[in-house]
């Protein structure tokens, strides 16, 4: 065993990779070597649309969730799934409605921060919204706790999983999607509240319809969004250049057309920061009791780069001035569908 642990620091960096991903076979009676740990994502639910004819990319991750490995795959998805061979160790396949990752032969994932798989589609970024563990899975030790879903992305972390030839590690999502859309070429405002209260206002009119056939007849009414956040709230979940935040029932205040509603249930705030401009997503249910009751809404507000430093990422603030924007439409949006819950930041959007 000496010998292999010195042989194993002589190796190319492609035998390291494998070692790396757990990918180190045990033969001959030998141990494997392990793949990757993970900053746990905890618990969660994903349903997405049918993902079939979508062009989808695989990153395998590791030793963290912001570190690509140098290792990924960018194809369409068919009936027979879109496979990333990691080192003839583990398949990471990609169906029209799961993610599977299944053993060629006996090896364990090193433990880290993050060993696993991000999950991007191309096509429709939005696919993915609530995600389960399949039962039949029979890796062990693997969970949904190991699953997460941020800024449309999905992540799976296989760190420290022994894996036998032929065994199984699926998470499944189902078919639906915010079936319609419709513009916002509307007004941004962020202001400062007492004590450490914060407040994002959007202010306008819909329209036009940009997807579906807007059953609500939103376009062109009057609509309006007022989010109450605070400075000292902390992330359930944050990225080099994301978080995502809950904000508390009663917090979302709505108006579409001459009608005004309060969220009876927690909404999810993310915060998106990118090279060509930040984005802020403000996602929930309708409120209980009313006609919206049912009914998901994930309102997208695009604005220019820089508006946001990172320290957003760990505390909610206000983007720098000016701190009213107008906003471009079909950019700015919001969309909503029945029955697909974009729902309320909790353990789901978490990695411990």
């Amino acid at each position: 065993m000496e010998r292999i642990v010195n042989t194993f620091y002589k190796l190319s960096r492609i035998k390291r990779a494998c070692c790396a991903l757990a990918l180190c076979v045990a033969t001959g009676g030998l141990t494997a070597q392990t793949i990757p740990p993970s900053n746990t994502p905890t618990p969660g639910t994903v349903k997405a649309q049918s993902i079939l004819g979508d062009t989808v990319e695989i990153t395998y991750l590791y030793p963290n969730i912001n570190t690509p490995y140098g290792i990924n795959l960018k194809g369409v998805v068919s009936t027979s799934g879109l496979s990333l061979d990691l080192f003839n160790n583990v398949s990471v396949v990609v169906y029209p409605n799961s993610v599977a990752m299944v053993g060629l032969r006996d090896s364990t994932f090193t433990g880290a921060a993050f060993n696993g798989v991000s999950v991007q589609d191309l096509t429709n970024p939005s696919a993915f919204s609530s995600f389960w563990l399949n039962p039949a899975s029979d890796v062990p030790g693997f969970s949904i706790s190991r699953t997460s879903l941020v800024g449309g992305v999905l992540f799976i972390n296989y760190e420290s999983l022994p894996v036998s030839t032929g065994q199984d590690a699926q998470v499944n999502f189902t078919s639906c999607s915010l079936s319609s859309a419709v513009g916002y070429p509307g007004t941004f405002t962020g202001t400062a509240g007492s004590g450490s209260s914060l407040e994002f206002a959007l202010s306008g009119s819909f329209g036009p319809v940009i997807l579906g056939s807007d059953p609500l007849g939103l376009g062109g009414q009057n609509g309006q969004m007022q989010v109450t956040t605070s400075t000292t709230a902390t992330p359930v979940f944050s990225t080099a250049n994301s978080a995502i935040y809950s904000i508390p029932a009663g917090s979302v205040y709505l108006v579409f057309g001459s009608n005004s509603y309060y969220s009876t249930d927690p909404w999810k705030m993310t915060i998106n920061l990118g090279a060509s401009g930040d984005t802020l997503l403000l996602s929930g249910p309708g409120p209980t009791g009313t006609s919206l009751a049912g009914t998901d809404f994930r309102w997208t507000t695009p604005l220019q780069a820089g508006s946001w430093s990172t320290s957003v990422l760990s505390h909610p603030a206000l983007p720098f001035p000016p701190t009213q924007a107008n906003l471009p439409t079909p950019a700015s949006n919001l969309a909503y569908g029945f029955g697909c819950p974009v729902g309320a930041a909790d353990s789901s959007d978490r990695m411990n």
